[in-house]
């Protein structure tokens, strides 16, 4: 019935009385306060009435490999894991204002954007729309921003179309910057920071010359905390942004244990595919099949109606199950391998992760997303989409024609480049892992279609129902 707004400036052309300001709010507070003394008494008791492990909300997992289920998740879940998030980014003091654009029933948008910021005493602004994050960012210029990787990879992919299109010289010193950035991001990986003084003053050198404007261009020039979650993400895209000098932190969690259990703190020695140490009051072993177990403050109450369920994820003497492979690198640090349910056997017996396939796919500028299949199968298959933004552009590029998303996959041009960068990938890999076969997706995967979840993984559970077509064109047969 009302939408009370605390900053009315640039509204005065809204329909009279709506929203509402802020002021007006508390006139409808003393309004009531006199019309029903006992009012606010009630509101307090009811108050009072909390404790720490009464539900908070119930969040429904992303369900990638199966149907969603009701987490339950207690005011103590999200208080915990606030604080010892802060804590453990070293966040204390630091101004804290963010930009919201994931769903709030996504358990880590629902901590940062609801939570962090009472405890740091700091600013939400809400995005207007996913496809307007990008501008929105630059408009609000946060000082904390929590990206899913997609938002990452566009951010990246926004400014290099950016430089194809500048003058010969900009180009240049692009270039030679992200050379010699690269270098100096190798050099800071070793120690978490730049020791040697001649590194620490090129840097300032590049800044000034390039990383500054690229910083302000995004948006992110005043941020002090930059997390990429959701999903697994391309260690280059990741790169990218450490050479500019705006380094991205990993964590690892699920809904289940509060939305995060693992977190990587700045200043450490920076490891490739690392998640990071464990936040401030987890504890965690590694179960014989590689399986990660947490136990904590955040862990959730279990599933609504469904104590089977709950079962099955906790343990009787609290370790929760979380259903990742996990491998443990330097300093008590875990990379994630992939979902247990996600892990692929192949017809001989050979167990293959296919994350860190599909992540080395989409490195490729020209894939948006990537597919690995061969559950059962004597080969490995690949169901690709391609950047619609990139492929369009290197198909205007060389003059080929086309209307939509699908004339432009069935290019036999846009084939072959996706070829190129499969044969490129499977380079990298051992034979048993090479993709044999692919097709082209005709259409973009949608969340609003049930294929991708809100923070754009791929619900692996529907690929054999929605993509039965497709893995008939691999394998040559339905079944």
């Amino acid at each position: 019935q009302h939408v009370f707004c605390v900053d009315m400036k640039g509204l005065r052309r809204y329909e009279k009385n709506w929203p509402d300001s802020f002021e007006h709010l508390l006139e409808l507070g003393d309004q009531l306060a006199a019309e029903d003394a006992g009012a606010f008494n009630r509101l307090d008791e009811a108050i009072a009435s909390l404790v720490p492990d009464d539900v908070n909300i119930l969040v429904y997992t992303s369900g990638t490999t199966g149907p969603p289920k009701g987490a339950m998740l207690t005011h103590r879940n999200f208080v915990y894991g606030a604080y010892a998030f802060a804590a453990a980014r070293q966040m204390q003091g630091k101004p804290f204002e963010s930009v919201c654009y994931l769903p709030l029933c996504h358990v880590a948008e629902r901590t940062y954007s609801t939570v962090l910021h009472l405890i740091t005493g700091g600013k939400v602004n809400f995005a207007e729309s996913i496809d307007t994050v990008a501008s929105n960012i630059r408009e609000v210029a946060p000082t904390f921003f929590l990206g899913v990787p997609r938002i990452w990879e566009k951010l990246q992919q926004h400014f290099e179309f950016r430089m194809k299109d500048s003058g010969r010289i900009q180009r240049a010193i692009y270039r030679v910057g992200m050379k010699r950035g690269r270098i100096l991001s190798d050099r800071r990986a070793v120690h978490g920071k730049l020791t040697a003084p001649a590194d620490r003053l090129e840097f300032a050198f590049w800044y000034l010359l390039l990383f500054r404007n690229m910083q302000r261009h995004m948006g992110l020039n005043r941020t002090h905390t930059r997390m990429c979650g959701g999903a697994s993400v391309s260690p280059e895209t990741l790169r990218f942004f450490d050479i500019i000098g705006l380094p991205v932190g990993q964590g690892y969690g699920l809904t289940e244990a509060g939305g995060l259990a693992f977190v990587q703190v700045p200043g450490r020695p920076f490891i490739a595919g690392s998640c990071g140490p464990a936040i401030p009051g987890v504890d965690w072993k590694i179960a014989e099949d590689g399986e990660v177990l947490v136990r904590s403050p955040g862990v959730f109450k279990g599933y609504l109606h469904d104590d089977k369920g709950t079962a099955e994820i906790m343990r009787p003497d609290g370790w929760l199950a979380t259903g990742d492979i996990v491998e443990v690198r330097g300093d008590q640090e875990i990379a994630v391998v992939d979902r247990k349910k996600a892990i692929i056997i192949t017809s001989g017996g050979k167990n293959i992760a296919p994350s860190e396939i599909e992540n080395a796919l989409k490195d490729s500028p020209f894939v948006r997303e990537a597919i690995v299949v061969g559950e059962g199968r004597k080969f490995h298959g690949g169901l690709i989409q391609i950047d619609f933004d990139s492929v369009g552009r290197w198909a205007a590029e060389r003059d080929l024609q086309y209307t939509t998303f699908k004339s432009l996959t069935g290019m036999a041009e846009v084939v072959e480049l996706v070829q190129g960068v499969v044969d490129e990938v499977n380079a990298k890999f051992a034979r048993v892992e090479n993709i044999r076969k692919f097709v082209l997706l005709e259409k973009e995967l949608d969340h609003d279609d049930g294929e991708l979840t809100a923070t754009q993984k791929v619900r692996r559970g529907l690929i054999n129902k929605k993509f039965a077509r497709e893995l008939v064109q691999i394998y040559g047969d339905a079944s």
